[in-house]
C-alpha cells in the first residue's frame, strides 16, 4: 500500500520520504551486522579459553595421582596464566580448578569466566561473558599377568607355562589386595590366576587398581604323593613291616597344603606357610620371620620384551627377595612402567633343589581392563583423556 501511495507523490517529495526511509532503516542494519560481528569475535574468544581450559586440565590430570595436588594445582594454574597472555583483549579471566576421585580415576574439573565489551551491541549489550569448562580424568590403572618371564613386545602374553614343578605337587598362583594390617588374606580374598592341577583352564583379567593400592601374590602347594617306604620294627621273625608314605624335604606328608603370600618376609612366614607344625625338619630354617626365603624371588626391569633367567640358588637363599621388598607386592604408583616377575620355589620334593623355576609369571600396571595389554615397549598405555 505504501509504495503505491509514494508513486502518488511529486517526484521531489517521493525523494525526501526515501532518505527518511533509509535512515530509519540504517539503525538496525549496523545492529544487525555489527551484533553479528561481536558475536563473531565472541565465538572465536570461547574457541581460544576453551584450548586453554582444556590443556590446564590434561597438564594438572597427569600429575593428579594420589592424594597430594600441589604439583597439579601449580601445574593448572601455569597452564592458565600462559594462556589467557595469548588471549584476545579482554577484562580478565576468573578460574576454578577442582579436583575428585570418583571410582575411575582421578579427576580434574576446569572453569573459566572472561568478560569481553561490545562495539555494535555497547548501548544494548555492553559486555558479553563467556564461560567454558572441562574436565580431565587420569584412569585408574589395570594389574595384568603373562604366564612366564615376559609378554611379546607388543604387549601381548605369550603361551609359555608357568609351571615346571620336577616334583608331584600341585602348584597354584593366586593374587590378591593386601591387607591394611599387612596380615595374610582370607581364601575368600585371594583370584586364582593359574594352577597345574589336572583340569585346570584359568584366563585371569586384569586387575582394577588404584595408583596406590598393594597387590600381593601367593604360591599354594600341596605337597605330591613321593611314593612309599617299608617301616620295619623287630627283627628275624619278629619284624614287622608297614608302607610308610614318604614326606618332602620339609618333613610333610602327602596331600599337606602350604600358601606363601609375597608380601610376607619371608613368604613362608604364616600359619599357612611352613612352620614348626608343617616343616617337621626345620629344612634350612623356615620357622619363623627371622629364617631365609628359599620361596621366591622378584626381579624388575623396564621393558616387556626378553625373557630373564630364573635366579640361581648360590648355596643360600637370600633374606629378602632380590628386588626392593616393595616389588614382592607392588602398587602401580611405585612400579610406574617398570615389569616384575615373580620367580617361586616350592620348596617341595624329597630335596628341594631351590631352583626358583616352580612357578613364573609376569605383572605389570597400565592399559584398561580388555585382554593383556596395555603396555608398548617401555611406555605405560594408560593415557589422560578429557571427558568434558
Amino acid at each position: 500500500m505504501i509504495p503505491a501511495l509514494l508513486r502518488l507523490l511529486p517526484l521531489h517529495a517521493r525523494r525526501g520520504t526515501m532518505a527518511m526511509t533509509f535512515s530509519l532503516m540504517i539503525v538496525p542494519l549496523v545492529l544487525t551486522v555489527g551484533g553479528a560481528i561481536d558475536i563473531s569475535r565472541s565465538v572465536h574468544f570461547r574457541a581460544e579459553l576453551q584450548a586453554v581450559s582444556d590443556s590446564a586440565a590434561l597438564a594438572a590430570a597427569v600429575l593428579y595421582k594420589g592424594s597430594s595436588t600441589t604439583l597439579s594445582s601449580a601445574a593448572a594454574t601455569n597452564y592458565i596464566t600462559a594462556g589467557i597472555s595469548h588471549l584476545p583483549p579482554n577484562n580478565g579471566v576468573t578460574n576454578t580448578v577442582a579436583f575428585s576421585t570418583p571410582s575411575t580415576g582421578q579427576q580434574v574439573d576446569v572453569s573459566l569466566t572472561a568478560t569481553l565489551n561490545t562495539t555494535f551491541l555497547v548501548f544494548a549489550m555492553p559486555t558479553i561473558t563467556v564461560t567454558v569448562y572441562s574436565t580431565a580424568l587420569n584412569p585408574n590403572p589395570y594389574g595384568h599377568f603373562c604366564q612366564g618371564a615376559a609378554p611379546s613386545s607388543s604387549g601381548v602374553c605369550g603361551a609359555t607355562s608357568a609351571f615346571s614343578a620336577s616334583a608331584a605337587d600341585t602348584n597354584s598362583i593366586y593374587w590378591y589386595y593386601v591387607p591394611s594390617d599387612g596380615s595374610a588374606p582370607l581364601d575368600s580374598a585371594m583370584t586364582l590366576l593359574w594352577s597345574n592341577a589336572a583340569g585346570s583352564n584359568v584366563n585371569p583379567t586384569p586387575i582394577p587398581l588404584t595408583n596406590g593400592q598393594a597387590v600381593g601374590f601367593a604360591m599354594r602347594n600341596v605337597t605330591g604323593n613321593y611314593g612309599t617306604h617299608q617301616s620295619c620294627t623287630g627283627s628275624g621273625r619278629n619284624q614287622r613291616c608297614t608302607n610308610v608314605q614318604n614326606t618332602n624335604g620339609y618333613g610333610s606328608s602327602m596331600g599337606s597344603t602350604h600358601t606363601f603370600y609375597s608380601h610376607l618376609q619371608p613368604p613362608t612366614n604364616s600359619a599357612n606357610g611352613y612352620n614348626s607344625t608343617t616343616n617337621p625338619s626345620n629344612t634350612n630354617n623356615i620357622n619363623g620371620a627371622t629364617g631365609a626365603n628359599c620361596a621366591l624371588q622378584v626381579t624388575m626391569n623396564n621393558t616387556t620384551t626378553g625373557a630373564a633367567t630364573a635366579p640361581a640358588y648360590s648355596g643360600s637363599c637370600p633374606a629378602n627377595n632380590d628386588a626392593s621388598t616393595s616389588w614382592a607386592a607392588p602398587s602401580c604408583g611405585n612400579l610406574g612402567s617398570n615389569v616384575l616377575t615373580f620367580y617361586w620355589n616350592d620348596m617341595g620334593g624329597t630335596t628341594d633343589d631351590r631352583d626358583f623355576n616352580d612357578a613364573i609369571f609376569t605383572y605389570y600396571c597400565g592399559g584398561n581392563g580388555t585382554g593383556a595389554g596395555g603396555k608398548t615397549g617401555n611406555s605405560v598405555a594408560r593415557s589422560v583423556i578429557l571427558v568434558n
